[in-house]
């Protein structure tokens, strides 16, 4: 019962709804952010990645600083040594570091990664952009031009180049870019022939926007998302293409050292000495499983549909 001199309203309580309309709203990328975080074996899988990028950029310093062994020097007084504290890794059939080489190696095997990446990605993106925005005979000339580099045998034709020219690291990169931007260039179109009929991109029409401001100020960083995602999936199918051409003789050629052709190369020590295969062989498991749930943890990150 209210006093005579209070003249006060009551105090109004809000209801649940009233309060979640009242919290701040979180972007896009944070909530992203934070669900990603959630998934473990995604994170696991981004920490060990990145611990590999770290020991491939950092050879130089470990070569010199810490291992103290020139990755292609040969000491034949060390062949075959098992892994030891003097070799972490064990000695190959020249006597080179194995640890230390595996390290360099590193720096190659994700080179070829990302530039495969990089390159096909920016091709696939921008013919993606241009198919799915305009449509009409622009995107059948890219859809005919990109089911005429699906019908080209993939892996017969790298096996040739490789017979014909001898392929350093950047050459196979650039021709496995060359040969593989079909994919992301379908997915980029797709999202975009759906994207493209939002209200902002309407909006943006109306209020006269050119074509190129629509592409790739509204409609690319919608499309950004699964471009990241994209590109884990190229990075871990470049090293297991190389590692794979490796294996037939056409890759990389030493004294280049990869995982790829480190592997290939031990392949006739198996008994005299299995390290030599065990650890180019682990590395690029763990490469590879590590960048696959990165990009699966990603993928479902920035899936809206996946929202709670």
């Amino acid at each position: 019962m209210a006093t005579p001199g209070n003249t006060s309203p009551a105090p109004k309580h809000e209801s649940l709804d009233e309060l979640v309309l009242k919290r701040p709203a979180r972007s896009f990328w944070s909530d992203a952010w934070q669900r990603f975080l959630r998934d473990r074996l995604a994170v696991m899988g981004g920490v060990i990645f990145l611990a590999l990028c770290v020991l491939a950029i950092a050879a130089p310093l470990i070569s010199q600083s810490i291992t103290k062994y020139d990755p292609n020097r040969i000491n034949l007084l060390d062949t075959y040594q098992p892994p030891s504290d003097k070799h972490w890794f064990g000695a190959d059939e020249y006597g080179r570091d194995y640890f230390t080489r595996i390290v360099w190696a590193g720096q190659i095997s994700l080179s070829i990664g990302f530039l495969f990446a990089a390159v096909s990605l920016s091709i696939g993106v921008v013919f993606g952009l241009a198919a799915g925005f305009y449509g009409g005979w622009i995107d059948d000339l890219l859809q005919a031009v990109i089911n005429i580099f699906n019908a080209i045998p993939f892996l017969p034709l790298l096996i040739i180049i490789g017979s014909l020219v001898k392929l350093g690291w950047v050459e196979l990169a650039m021709i496995l870019s060359l040969l593989g931007w079909t994919g992301a260039s379908r997915q980029v179109r797709g999202l975009v022939l759906s994207i493209k009929q939002r209200d902002y991109v309407l909006a943006a029409r109306t209020v006269g926007a050119s074509d190129a401001r629509i592409m790739f100020q509204h409609i690319l960083p919608n499309v950004f998302s699964i471009v990241l995602v994209i590109v884990g999936f190229d990075v871990a199918s470049a090293i297991l293409t190389e590692s794979g051409l490796s294996f037939l003789g056409f890759g990389v050629q030493p004294p280049t050292a990869t995982w790829g052709n480190m592997l290939s190369n031990s392949l006739q020590y198996t008994t005299k000495a299995p390290w030599l295969i065990l650890f180019p062989g682990l590395t690029i498991s763990f490469t590879v499983l590590s960048v696959f749930l990165l990009a699966d943890g990603l993928r479902d990150a920035m899936d809206p549909r996946l929202r709670k």
